[in-house]
């Protein structure tokens, strides 16, 4: 995974923007310091996981699985009809992680012009596009 790990680190500004618009969520650990967060981007004014991320120390304690559940229910309640976002396919706590979470693999070819756009960029920061998948959740009706 050394691309992802030697990818940029998201800009504070960029945080900061999410946070004041309530589309960043922080995990903190006994003491109050941030161990995780999941940030969310709006993409075509649709909201897309951009980024969730859990330090190793606290890895394997649900601390991931409530981020998520924490923006699936900030989907629900602000009335967007589907959360995206784009992860290894393979990867045992990635795409498989969000397919038990409610995420289902969109068809590449049916994406949208920007969900297209976003692997493209992908494949331009040198990730694998083979072994990544655009996933979809969509709030129960």
């Amino acid at each position: 995974m050394g691309e992802i790990a030697d990818s940029p680190v998201t800009e504070w500004a960029q945080l900061q923007a999410a946070h004041d618009d309530g589309r960043l969520w922080i995990a903190a650990d006994d003491h109050d310091r941030p161990v995780g967060f999941a940030l969310v981007i709006l993409i075509e004014d649709q909201p897309h996981l951009d980024e969730l991320s859990v330090h190793p120390d606290h890895g394997r304690r649900g601390l991931g699985r409530q981020l998520v559940d924490a923006v699936q229910s900030w989907t629900e309640r602000t009335g967007y009809t589907r959360l995206t976002l784009s992860t290894f396919s393979t990867v045992p706590w990635n795409g498989p992680f969000y397919a038990r979470m409610g995420f289902v693999a969109m068809n590449p070819g049916n994406l949208d012009p920007a969900l297209s756009d976003l692997r493209l960029r992908e494949k331009a920061r040198g990730l694998p596009i083979e072994d990544r998948v655009i996933m979809a959740w969509r709030p129960a009706e």
